[in-house]
C-alpha cells in the first residue's frame, strides 16, 4: 500500500473523527467546571461525614486517656467503643509519661 496514495484519505479521516469528538452533545467530553463543582461538593460531604457526631473525628481531643490500660473496639463493654469495627480491637496501654 502505498502511504502518498492514502495519506490523504486517511488525513481526512482523521480530521472528521476529531471533529466529531469536538461536539458539545459527545457523553465523553466532561466539563472542567461541572467536574471541579463534582470534587468540591464529595469533599464537603466528605468533612460533613467526617465531623458527624459519630465520624471518625468526633474522636479526635474528645478526651485525654490517663494512665492504664483501655479496651478498644465496637463491643459496648469496651472502655473506648468504636462506632465500627471489630468487637474487640485491643488493648490500649498508656504509659505514665502519656505515651501509648
Amino acid at each position: 500500500m502505498d502511504l502518498g496514495k492514502w495519506g490523504g484519505v486517511l488525513l481526512l479521516l482523521l480530521l472528521f473523527a476529531l471533529a466529531a469528538c469536538k461536539q458539545q452533545g459527545s457523553p465523553f467530553l466532561l466539563d472542567s467546571r461541572q467536574y471541579h463543582r463534582d470534587v468540591e461538593q464529595w469533599r464537603s460531604q466528605r468533612i460533613a461525614r467526617l465531623r458527624a457526631p459519630d465520624g471518625w473525628l468526633s474522636y479526635t481531643g474528645s478526651g485525654r486517656l490517663k494512665k492504664g490500660s483501655y479496651h478498644v473496639g465496637s463491643a459496648p463493654t469496651n472502655d473506648v467503643v468504636l462506632p465500627a469495627g471489630p468487637e474487640q480491637l485491643g488493648i490500649l496501654e498508656i504509659g505514665t509519661d502519656g505515651a501509648a
